[in-house]
């Protein structure tokens, strides 16, 4: 399965975090920096986690994902 969305990401005009765990080896960390370069005015956090970061560092990322929104 492969989606492609480099000709519309650009178009994004909302405030976006992107969330990568270091560890993830479901979605490659370089997969998502390159996500984070195309969305513009991204904020970008890498946590110390796998795939299922919600599971394994759910305190982080929820404060994380506060921060973002209230900030």
């Amino acid at each position: 399965m492969r989606i492609d969305i480099r000709d519309t990401i650009g178009t994004i005009t909302a405030p976006t975090l992107v969330i990568s765990g270091k560890h993830d080896f479901l979605v490659p960390g370089y997969q998502t920096r390159e996500l984070r370069d195309l969305i513009p005015h991204s904020e970008y956090v890498e946590l110390d986690a796998g795939h299922a970061a919600f599971l394994e560092k759910p305190d982080e990322l929820v404060e994380i994902v506060r921060t973002f929104l209230f900030t």
